[in-house]
C-alpha cells in the first residue's frame, strides 16, 4: 500500500504508511524489513527531487543489508547511490564510480542480467560525465536528426522511399520513446520494472517461450 500511494502521487499518505511499516519493524527487531522500509522512503524522496534525503535514506538501508549480508538488496542501494551521484548529487564521481563498480561485481554474482546492462551503461555515463537526461536529449536529438534525412531522401527521390519510409518510422518510434522516458517519470519506472521482469525471465541461453 505504501509503495501504491506513492505512484499515485500521494506523498503524505506514503510517508505515513512508511512511517508505520518501520516503527513496526524497529519493534520486532526486523532488520530487513527495516532496511526495505529506508530503500523505499528513498525511493520516494527520490521522486519528489529531495536527493540529498534520498541519499540518506539509501545509505542507511546500505549500512543494514551490508551488515545482514543481504547482497541482492545491498547491490540496490549501491545502484540507486550511484545513480544519484552520478545524475543529482554530482561533484563526486570516483564516489559513484566505485558504488556502481561494486554494485556490479554483486550484480554478475547474482547473475542480475537486467541490472548488470543497467550498471554497465551508469558506469560509461559516469566516465564521460553524461547525466541521463543529457543523453536521453542527445539521443532524441540523433532520432530526429535520422529522421529528418529519411525524409529527405523520399524527397530527393520517390524511390528512395523505400529506404527512407523505414529510417521515419524507426526514428520517430525512437524519439518518441526518448521524450517518454525523459518526461513521464512514471512511464519510465514502469518501463524500468518491465525491463528488469523480462530480464529475470529471459536470462542469458533462456527461451521466452514458455
Amino acid at each position: 500500500m505504501c509503495r501504491i500511494a506513492s505512484d499515485r502521487g500521494e506523498y503524505d499518505r506514503a510517508k505515513e504508511l512508511y512511517g508505520k511499516g518501520l516503527a513496526i519493524c524497529e519493534e520486532l527487531g526486523e532488520w530487513l524489513g527495516r532496511g526495505g522500509y529506508y530503500v523505499c522512503m528513498g525511493s520516494m524522496a527520490r521522486d519528489r527531487g529531495e536527493y540529498h534525503r534520498a541519499m540518506e535514506l539509501y545509505e542507511q538501508g546500505e549500512q543494514i543489508f551490508r551488515g545482514l549480508g543481504a547482497r541482492d538488496r545491498l547491490a540496490e542501494c549501491l545502484r540507486f547511490e550511484a545513480y544519484l551521484h552520478a545524475n543529482h548529487i554530482r561533484g563526486n564521481r570516483d564516489l559513484a564510480r566505485k558504488r556502481a563498480e561494486e554494485a556490479l561485481a554483486i550484480s554478475l554474482e547474482l547473475e542480475a542480467f537486467y541490472d548488470v546492462r543497467f550498471l554497465h551503461v551508469l558506469l560509461w555515463q559516469i566516465r564521460w560525465g553524461i547525466t541521463r537526461r543529457l543523453g536521453l536529449l542527445l539521443g532524441a536529438l540523433l532520432a530526429a536528426l535520422l529522421a529528418t534525412l529519411g525524409v529527405g531522401l523520399g524527397l530527393y527521390s520517390p524511390w528512395l522511399w523505400l529506404i527512407g519510409a523505414p529510417i521515419v518510422a524507426a526514428s520517430l518510434f525512437i524519439l518518441m520513446s526518448m521524450l517518454t522516458l525523459l518526461f513521464l517519470p512514471r512511464a519510465r519506472l514502469a518501463f524500468h520494472a518491465w525491463a528488469r521482469q523480462y530480464s529475470q525471465n529471459t536470462g542469458p541461453g533462456e527461451s521466452t517461450e514458455n
